[in-house]
This record gives C-alpha cells, sequence and structure tokens, in this order.
C-alpha cells in the first residue's frame, strides 16, 4: 500500500532508522500540508483510518542496536567510558558500565529486561498513552521496531516499509508513486556512518540474544536477514587482504 497522490502522508519516524535524513528529504518533495511526522510515536496512536497512509523505514535489529548505543555513547549529553557527559543521565541508562559495544552486546538480554522491556511492554498495553512518552525518552531507541508499527490488536498496520539497507532506491521508488514529477533527491548526511559491521561486535550468545528479542522485528516484510554467528560467515571479500586473514583466525 502507498498513498495515492494529493492524499497526506503520516510518517512514523523510528528512532535510529535515519528518519531525521528523511524527513529531510520528504520536506523537500512533500507539501508540508501533505506530510505528518510522528517521531518516536507507534502508529496505533492514530486514527485507524490514517493507517493506510503511513511510510515507515525498517533496519537490520543489530545494526540499528550497535548503532543506538554509539549515538548515546557518542552524545554530549551522555556519558559513557570514554565520552565526557551528564553522569546522572549515564547512570539512569545504564550505559557507563559498559567498556564497549562489544561489552554492551553480550550483556543486552539484562540491559533490556532491566530497562527496555517496559518501555516496549507499555507500547502494547491496551493504553498507549504511554507513545506519547517515547519522544522524550532514550530507551525508545532500543524498542523493537514493530512496536511502531502496529495496530491496536497488534497487527502491522503500516501503509508502506522503505529499507534503510537500500534506503535511496526505495524512497525513489516511493516518491515515484506519492509524488510523481518529484525532483532529484539530495541526502544529507547528518550523522557519520559506522564501517565495520555490526555482527562483527557480537558474540554468538550476543546475536542469539538479539534474534531472541527482536524475533518480530525479524518477520517483518523484506527485513535484511539476520546475521550469521561470526564462525559460520566468511570474510567480506571488500576488506583488505590483513584483515580476511585475522578474520579468518579469529573465526578459526
Amino acid at each position: 500500500m502507498s498513498a495515492a497522490p494529493d492524499t497526506p502522508v503520516v510518517f512514523i519516524h523510528i528512532a535510529k532508522t535515519a528518519g531525521t535524513s528523511l524527513t529531510r528529504v520528504l520536506q523537500e518533495h512533500l507539501p508540508a500540508d501533505r506530510l505528518a511526522v510522528r517521531t518516536h510515536r507507534p502508529l496505533a496512536t492514530l486514527p485507524t483510518a490514517d493507517h493506510a497512509r503511513t511510510v515507515a523505514v525498517i533496519r537490520e535489529p543489530l545494526d540499528r542496536l550497535v548503532s543506538a548505543f554509539a549515538w548515546l555513547g557518542g552524545r554530549p549529553s551522555v556519558l559513557w567510558r570514554g565520552a565526557v557527559g551528564n553522569p546522572d543521565l549515564a547512570a539512569e541508562l545504564g550505559l557507563d558500565r559498559f567498556a564497549g559495544p562489544a561489552d554492551f552486546l553480550d550483556h543486552f538480554d539484562a540491559f533490556y529486561d532491566d530497562h527496555v522491556r517496559p518501555w516496549a511492554d507499555g507500547l502494547a498495553a491496551a493504553d498507549r498513552r504511554l507513545g506519547d512518552l517515547m519522544a522524550f525518552g532514550h530507551f525508545n531507541l532500543f524498542v523493537p521496531q514493530h512496536r511502531y508499527l502496529v495496530d491496536a490488536r497488534d497487527d502491522l498496520a503500516v501503509g508502506h516499509l522503505l529499507r534503510f539497507e537500500h534506503l535511496a532506491d526505495d524512497t525513489a521508488a516511493w516518491l515515484d508513486r506519492v509524488a510523481p514529477g518529484h525532483g532529484p533527491i539530495v541526502w544529507p548526511h547528518l550523522y557519520p556512518s559506522r564501517r565495520e559491521p555490526a555482527a562483527a561486535l557480537a558474540s554468538p550468545r550476543a546475536l542469539a540474544a538479539v534474534r531472541d528479542i527482536y524475533a518480530a522485528d525479524y518477520a517483518l516484510p523484506g527485513m535484511a536477514p539476520s546475521p550469521a554467528p561470526i564462525a559460520a560467515r566468511e570474510p567480506s571479500p571488500g576488506l583488505p587482504p590483513l584483515a580476511r586473514a585475522v578474520a579468518r583466525a579469529a573465526a578459526a
């Protein structure tokens, strides 16, 4: 499904799915009266009649998880090892006790149960008012993506899903339908990209925990497949020869 030309569009902005960049793009190509952006608020808080005209971006869950940790750790207002920021907020988030992303992934299942699950369960509750608080909390970065995309019956109800992994192509194809004749799409580069694959940071145990916690995300239509354990993967041919040799030795 996708909105027809001249139909207002609602963009469901899920944290850490390039939503800020896509918002800029949509604002360039859709008139203000045709676009509403709902940042970190679930689709279930919209009237049912509005669901068919929604669009959202989905991202491979492990990649999104590592990106969220790196983003929080790098923000001036947040403190974790090696950064200077707000110790009280860091303690509230529980990030200050992790040495880095690999350590965070190794303990993510406990972190999720202690800190994130109450937010995720709140989105699934009959009373969706908690959704309005999601825009103001930082734990929303770790809430499963599907929680933002289901209706009050917990059924997937978003009109159209774009994939983070090939967002430029998906966005262009979707805009061709909702804004025929749109001009060239120029993507802003608001945040630096992480080059190393997220799966390279995760132990087999951590990968299993991520697959379990985000099982419903991995089941979303068009979602990138769950990464294989490091030992079962051939190093990327794009790596330099020495890096490939090191990766093979580590996997042996």
